[in-house]
């Protein structure tokens, strides 16, 4: 055994393993005090950085839970509303009902009052829960709740995501079918009973009228709308309506949805399309008492055309019931002249197809005279009865009908043509009639369509069409006409609205392309038509101004782009009459339905959140074990370690001053 005074070996042992337990105390001690195994980074680094990231997902898991409370909460308030609205639905079918009741004696303003103030109201509901049509929760709404992870193209932020799709969810009065889009025949006539000479029974037995249906005892309407207006058929609906029965207003409207009715069940792409627009007729009557024809859908944008004079008649368009010369067309009527010294012999009118006797014109006999001769010819016809003979303001010769639309009038044997008659047609006037409440393309200068000129060989010219979703989203299609494709006008908006049905974007869909008619059958351009969405038009340049062009301002204009506009105020359900109580009450079994597939949308949406939210409680308890695993301490070993390292910490301290006091031995050496 060596003794050294200078290095005491034992002391620095027992001062090295000393220190060693003094250190693990004070780490036991701070477990102990903080109930945490890991104080600091250098406990367990690798550790810490596992526990951090657990703790980081249960921040984001408690305020993801609270995201679907609060999810939850705001669609049962929305739930609420609805049973609100279902409650409506329910009080305006009872007055509907009531009015449509044939037995009924009371007055049906004052129950269409209360049932308008009804559909206001929903409205009004609809508009509080942000159900309106492009309300605030009228979308695909994200709740982000975490927990996701990420796999193949998502993120884990979209893993962690709940989408919530409420854009069809919506339950105003538009969403429920009682409110939507409609062509109105033309303001202020009337096809009811007070106006016989127009009225529905005298419109569809007048010869002039029949002589133009393409089948005897049918007239025609054609629609033209999204879907039922493309390539994939005639570029049209025609519905033939068997007017066999039809008697008045009432029962037109109900031959009309019959037909309507056969033809969306006719089983083509357009007829299903056809039949998904929801195309109704019904009659309005306006502030004068006055009725017409009306065609409403909640859904689809469109237009319809006559087919015949009988329709154009039954959608308003009466003629004046006057018919003049071919040759004095530019005046509206036929001049008489006072007869010189010849007299006119034998001479004849045929109006209608109904020849009058023979009648002479005397020599010398003024233009009064000439009048008196004309209308004692036709006062000896009976069928002529109603029809009359006299001057305007120009002294010219009018004849006019009792009926809705001009006479045929030709003369002979009036070889000085006195008359200025030789011979005129009614024709037949083929007024197109938009959808009112639906979105309409215009030009700069005014509502005029777009005309056309035929797009050459080797020359383009570009449509952009731009249309905006309910929630303000872009969608853009560009469609390019050509001669292959754009030759007529008609083959152009074949191709437009080819291009939007195959978009595949339904807010594109909903567009379509109609040629406008005017007042002599004669189509004179485009319009664009949109029953849900705003949109833009951007008319390309061509050579020549091929293809479409604003011609508004009298001289064609390309190279614009045009926003679209409101057309008219659209249509609401109304209870005013027993038909359209009728077709009311039907519209609102449809309010029903539709309004309870909104509620399961919701419903749907709630029963995902309590999912989530108990798949994020889950989560938010296994990763708060996980983190406790690692970062906690273990209370029960930290005791026994703290008792272990005090008594090494006490001998430690006995064995250093031990090993302090050995060197003193070495004194006893140096004792002599």
């Amino acid at each position: 055994m060596s003794f050294y005074i200078n290095t005491n070996i034992a002391s620095l042992n027992a001062q090295m393993y000393l220190q060693q337990t003094s250190a693990s105390q004070q780490q036991t001690i701070s477990q102990v005090t903080s109930g945490l195994r890991i104080v600091s980074s250098g406990d367990d680094a690798a550790g810490l950085a596992i526990a951090n990231g657990y703790r980081s997902n249960e921040a984001v898991l408690t305020q993801g839970i609270l995201n679907a409370n609060n999810g939850l909460s705001q669609l049962q308030i929305v739930d609420g509303g609805m049973s609100n609205i279902s409650q409506l639905l329910d009080q305006a079918r009872t007055l509907a009902t009531e009015s449509a009741s044939g037995t009924f004696t009371g007055d049906r303003t004052v129950l269409n009052q209360q049932f308008q103030g009804i559909v206001q109201e929903i409205n009004r509901q609809a508009q509080s829960i942000g159900l309106n049509t492009g309300g605030q929760f009228a979308q695909n709404l994200s709740v982000f709740i975490g927990g996701g992870t990420a796999f193949g193209s998502n993120t884990a932020v979209q893993n962690g995501s709940i989408s919530i799709n409420l854009t069809n969810a919506t339950v105003d009065a538009k969403s429920l079918g009682l409110q939507g889009v409609q062509a109105v025949g033309v303001a202020g006539t009337d096809i009811g009973t007070g106006s016989p000479n127009s009225s529905v029974s005298s419109i569809i037995t007048n010869s002039a009228n029949t002589a133009t249906e393409a089948q005897a005892g049918y007239t025609v309407f054609n629609f033209y709308g999204p879907g039922f207006s493309d390539l994939s058929g005639s570029g049209k609906i025609s519905v033939s309506v068997n007017l066999n029965g039809v008697t008045d207003a009432n029962s037109l409207v109900t031959a009309i949805n019959s037909a309507i009715q056969a033809e969306g069940n006719s089983g083509s792409q357009q007829a299903t399309a056809f039949k998904n627009a929801g195309i109704v007729a019904g009659l309005n009557v306006d502030s004068t008492g006055k009725t017409q024809l009306t065609f409403s859908s909640s859904t689809s944008a469109f237009q319809v055309q006559a087919g015949d004079a009988v329709s154009n008649a039954l959608m308003g368009n009466l003629q004046s019931g006057t018919s003049t010369s071919a040759g004095a067309a530019t005046t509206g009527a036929a001049a008489v002249t006072a007869n010189g010294s010849t007299a006119e012999t034998g001479v004849t009118l045929t109006i209608d197809g109904h020849t009058t006797a023979a009648f002479n014109i005397a020599a010398n006999a003024t233009v009064s005279n000439i009048l008196t001769d004309v209308q004692t010819a036709i006062s000896g016809v009976a069928a002529l009865a109603g029809y009359t003979a006299s001057l305007n303001s120009s002294g010219e010769l009018v004849i006019s009908s009792p009926n809705t639309t001009a006479p045929t009038v030709s003369a002979s044997g009036d070889t000085g043509n006195l008359l200025g008659v030789s011979s005129t047609t009614a024709g037949v006037v083929n007024n197109s009639f938009n959808s009112q409440g639906a979105n309409q393309s215009v030009t700069s200068a005014n509502s005029d369509v777009y005309s056309f000129t035929a797009v050459g060989s080797g020359n383009t010219q570009t449509i952009g069409i731009t249309a905006l979703d309910s929630t303000g989203g872009a969608h853009a299609l560009t469609v390019n006409l050509t001669n292959s494709n754009a030759s007529t006008l008609a083959d152009a908006v074949t191709a437009i609205n080819t291009a939007l049905q195959q978009s595949n974007d339904p807010t594109l869909q909903s567009m379509v392309a109609v040629e406008q008619v005017n007042n002599a059958g004669t189509a004179v351009g485009v319009r664009f038509l949109s029953s849900a969405a705003t949109f833009k038009i951007n008319i390309g340049a061509a050579p020549s101004n091929q293809g479409l062009y604003d011609n508004s301002t009298g001289s064609p204009v390309q190279g614009e782009v045009e926003s679209s506009t409101v057309y008219g105020t659209g249509s609401t359900a109304n209870i005013g009459n027993i038909t359209s109580a009728q077709n009311a009450v039907a519209a609102l079994g449809t309010s029903v339905t539709l309004l309870g597939r909104a509620q399961a949308a919701v419903g749907q949406g709630e029963n995902e959140l309590n999912y989530a939210s108990n798949l994020a409680q889950s989560q938010l308890t296994n990763f708060s074990a996980a983190e406790a695993r690692i970062r906690d301490a273990d209370l029960a070993q930290a005791s026994a370690n703290l008792t272990k390292e005090q008594i090494q910490l006490q001998a430690g301290v006995a064995a250093l001053a031990q090993a302090n006091s050995a060197p003193q031995a070495i004194l006893a050496l140096l004792k002599g």
